[in-house]
């Protein structure tokens, strides 16, 4: 998993992460997933509602855009965070600029 960082015992971000780590998850006792992915990314996982609920995951995405804030969809996300069982694994996936 990609820059997984524990924020506290609720909530933990990483960068994208695959079916097999979906799998780590759930093992590793993780309830939720939120994915901050927008689905028209580069690398999306499409398959990963799907995944995430074989494993027994719940699944939510709410697709921010770092280079276009939406409170609305800031506030929502804060929201699913508040009621999402717990743990959860947030995962997203922002380009960074090399140049």
């Amino acid at each position: 998993m990609t820059d997984f960082k524990k924020v506290n015992d609720d909530l933990s971000i990483a960068g994208q992460i695959s079916a097999e780590e979906l799998r780590k998850l759930a093992i590793e006792g993780f309830k939720s997933v939120l994915n901050l992915r927008d689905p028209d990314e580069n690398g999306f996982f499409h398959d990963e509602k799907q995944e995430a609920q074989i494993v027994g995951l719940e699944y939510t995405n709410i697709p921010l855009n770092s280079q276009a804030p939406n409170q609305e969809l800031t506030a929502e996300a804060i929201l699913e965070i508040d009621h999402l069982p717990k743990p959860i694994s947030c995962f997203y996936y922002w380009c960074r600029n090399s140049s």
